[in-house]
This record gives structure tokens, C-alpha cells and sequence, in this order.
């Protein structure tokens, strides 16, 4: 090995070697080479070229390295520099290329950074975005399990913000209210975007695109309320009610047996099954209902059933055939196969038609109690000697007739609510139809007029 030579002294000062201070210096003091060849390369085979200024050049004159004792190491390129070492790392101008890239210290860098990977360490690492300009600084910073990303990290610039864009527009942009989207931005979940989140610039929407399942809204207590949270829409309650309300008053309510409405109930209609009642009252007093076979509407309550109304009509179901009609203050009128039959007057009634009274026809003998209550006449026919009772059902003011019928000369008693003309009882032909009229004066006052004898 040579002994290594300052050989500061043997260039001048734009790093050519001068020749005449080479005479004196043997080849073994410069280099360790048996073919020393400083014109061409410069092999010192491992010892140590010194001073306080070096500078290599090329053939050419360009500068390639500068050092300066107790200062910088410069490296160029194409006499540009690119690489200066500086008391706390290198500066570096331009790109720079490297298959991995190890940094334990901080790395300021003007320009583009391209990486395919970039390993930051594990001792809290960050990068770190300073804004000359506005004193506004970022940071992306790996806390332990934490990535967090911060704009404006040391609240120097008032509204700052982190903002993602594609293709050149801003999508969304996270500030100091959280994250924000524009109009018609979309927040869209599922792999073939089946729901999204958007304000169309009029409206707000959570739209469920996909068409073959459901938007499911989950929560044991879920309220609708207006923009202020003032007031309420609606609310859901697990194992609770719903609750529907207008101008934040409540105006339905679910129960375990039905809703609870308050106020008026508008609808087109309501449908029930058979069997399935409409009741009204506190304590369902009035019932409609069918139940399968027949319609009802029923008062199963205190007081009595009322239908009101200034003119009431009574139709079969095709709505085309008056049963009944009754108006305030003038007639009732009842009707047969929608034609008049019976019209209630001032004075009485007006029939239309004949009036049929309801006849009783029996064979009696023995004591026999005519019921006035369920017919008007009565058609008897004697099979023995009979006895007319006191009745209890004859109505004051009813009239008809007794017609009797035999043929065995049989005889009529009369009880004592029954009176003749001059007490005369009645005489009946031994055989043939007799007839007697009746009038009821009073209670317990039943008049007969003169026997109509021997009708054949």
C-alpha cells in the first residue's frame, strides 16, 4: 500500500490537474498502480484522497463531485446538480429512483414524489404537507392502530379542508362540519350501488336502486322529526306504539287490540269480514256488523237506537225501489214492490189498496178466550157448547167480527166484559154461518151488534 497523498495543491481551482507540480511527486506517493494513468481513470485502490476542497471533473471540464471540509458533498449530473449532503440529510434535486426507500429521520420535498410502496417506519410515522403560502400545514399520520389524515394540523388558516376529486371535480370534502358531499354527490353502498345517499338540489333521498330487496330502517326507538327537531312526525316504539301526529299533535296511535284515532276519520271506506264489528260508544253500545248469513245493526246498549234525519228513505240494494219514506212534520209512507200502499194523513191513514186484518180460524168448544192482540177476526167452528171469556189483549177502538160455525145446534155464552143489546145474549141458528160484529168502547167493554144468521 502507498502512502496517501494530499494532492489538494495539484489542481487549480477549476479542478484541472496542474503539470509542473506533478514533476516532483513519485508515482507510488499519488497512486498505488504499477501503470499510473491520470489521464484516463484514476484508480487510488483504497486509500484516501484529502484536503479542504475537492473537486472531480470530467475529461471535458464538467463538474461531477464537489466536497468541502466541514461542509457539503455535491453530486451532479451533466454538470446540474442533483444530490448536496447537509448537516441534517441530503437535498435532492429533481427525481428521485430507488427500489426501496428507508427514511428514519423527516424528508421536506418541493416537488412530485411517485412510489409504488412507501414504508414509513413504526415510531409514530407521518408525512407532513407545509403550504409556504398560507402557513397552512397537513399531516397523514399512523398513531399506533389510527390512521388519521389532518388539514390546517396547527389551526393556522380558518375553513380548511381535506378534498377527494375525480376525474378533476370535487366529490366530497371533509371541514370542520364533518364530511360534505355537493349536489347530487352520492354516497353509494352494495356491490351493484344498490343504495345511495344524495341531495338532488332540491330534495334529500335515501334511494334503494337494486328493485329486489328492501330499504329496512332498524332501531328500537325511531323518530321522524322536522329539520329542527322541534317537531315530531312520527315515532316507532319496539314492542310499543306507532304514533302518527299533525302540526306535532297525535292523531293515531296503535294499541294491542286496534288504533286509537283522535279526532275525525276520513276514508273512502272501510272493509270488514264477517263478524268483525264496527262499535261505537264507550262501551261499544252501537254494533254493524254482517255475520255471514245477515246484515245488523245493533243497539246492545242502554237508551234506544235513533235515526235522525228530516227525510228518511228506506231502498232495497240496487238502490231503485222505495221501501219506506218519512218526512219531518208530513207523511210515512210504506210501499209494496216500490208502489204506495199505506200514507199516514193528519186525520189517519190512507190505504191504497185493500186492508186485510189478520183472521184467527179455530175449532172450539168449551170455554174459549179470544186474543185481540194477534188477530182482528175470528172464524169459529163449534163442536160443542162454548163459553166467550173475558179477554186481556182487546185494544179501545178495535173492531171486526165473530163469525161462528156449526151444525149441531150448538149455544153461546157470553163472560161479562161482553155486552148485547138489552142484555139479550146472542141466538145462533141451529145450523149454518152466523156473523157478529164487535166494537172494543172501553177496556174490558166489548159491544155486539145483531147475529147476520144462516149463511149457507
Amino acid at each position: 500500500m502507498g502512502k496517501a497523498r494530499n494532492i489538494a495543491n495539484l489542481v487549480d481551482a477549476n479542478g484541472d490537474v496542474i503539470a509542473s507540480a506533478l514533476d516532483n511527486v513519485p508515482a507510488a506517493n499519488l497512486i498505488d498502480d504499477t501503470t499510473p494513468q491520470l489521464g484516463g481513470n484514476l484508480d487510488v485502490n483504497g486509500n484516501a484522497i484529502t484536503g479542504t476542497s475537492v473537486n472531480i471533473n470530467a475529461s471535458n471540464g464538467d463538474l461531477m463531485i464537489t466536497a468541502t471540509e466541514d461542509g457539503p458533498v455535491a453530486l451532479r449530473y451533466d454538470n446540474n446538480l442533483k444530490l448536496t449532503t447537509k448537516s441534517d440529510g441530503v437535498d435532492i434535486t429533481g427525481e428521485l429512483q430507488a427500489d426501496s426507500l428507508d427514511i428514519d429521520g423527516n424528508a421536506d420535498i418541493a416537488g412530485t414524489v411517485t412510489v409504488q410502496l412507501l414504508d414509513l417506519g413504526t415510531n409514530n410515522p407521518r408525512i407532513r404537507f407545509d403550504d409556504s403560502d398560507t402557513s397552512n400545514n397537513g399531516e397523514i399520520t399512523l398513531d399506533n392502530t389510527s390512521l388519521r389524515i389532518e388539514a390546517d394540523e396547527d389551526n393556522a388558516v380558518a375553513d380548511s379542508k381535506i378534498s377527494f376529486r375525480v376525474d378533476g371535480s370535487e366529490k366530497a370534502f371533509i371541514n370542520s362540519d364533518g364530511l360534505n358531499f355537493g349536489d347530487n354527490d352520492k354516497v353509494v353502498f352494495g356491490a351493484g350501488s344498490d343504495l345511495s345517499i344524495y341531495h338532488s338540489g332540491t330534495n334529500s333521498i335515501i334511494e334503494e336502486n337494486s328493485g329486489a330487496g328492501s330499504l329496512l330502517i332498524k332501531g328500537t326507538n325511531i323518530s321522524f322529526e322536522d329539520g329542527t327537531g322541534a317537531e315530531t312526525y312520527a315515532t316507532f316504539i319496539k314492542d310499543g306504539a306507532v304514533t302518527l301526529r299533525y302540526d306535532n299533535a297525535t292523531k293515531l296511535s296503535t294499541l294491542t287490540n286496534g288504533v286509537d284515532i283522535t279526532g275525525t276519520l276520513y276514508a273512502d271506506g272501510i272493509a270488514l269480514g264477517d263478524n268483525q264489528y264496527l262499535q261505537l260508544g264507550a262501551s261499544q253500545d252501537l254494533q254493524i256488523y254482517h255475520d255471514g248469513s245477515n246484515s245488523f245493526i245493533k243497539d246492545a246498549g242502554t237508551g234506544s237506537l235513533r235515526i235522525l234525519g228530516d227525510e228518511l228513505k228506506f231502498l232495497n240494494a240496487g238502490d231503485n225501489q222505495l221501501k219506506i219514506t218519512a218526512d219531518t212534520n208530513g207523511a210515512v209512507k210504506l210501499y209494496y214492490s216500490g208502489t204506495q200502499k199505506l200514507t199516514t194523513t193528519s186525520t189517519g191513514v190512507t190505504i191504497t189498496g185493500t186492508a186485510v186484518a189478520t183472521t184467527q180460524t179455530a175449532s172450539v168448544s168449551g170455554s174459549t178466550t179470544l186474543d185481540f192482540g194477534a188477530y182482528q177476526n175470528f172464524i169459529l167452528t163449534l163442536t160443542g157448547n162454548i163459553t166467550l171469556a173475558n179477554p186481556t189483549t182487546e185494544v179501545v177502538g178495535q173492531s171486526g167480527f165473530i163469525t161462528f160455525i156449526q151444525t149441531g145446534g150448538y149455544t153461546v155464552s157470553l163472560g161479562t166484559d161482553y155486552e148485547t143489546a138489552g142484555g139479550a145474549g146472542i141466538t145462533l141458528s141451529a145450523s149454518g154461518t152466523d156473523v157478529v160484529p164487535y166494537i172494543v168502547a172501553a177496556s174490558g167493554r166489548i159491544l155486539l151488534g145483531a147475529p147476520q144468521l144462516a149463511f149457507a
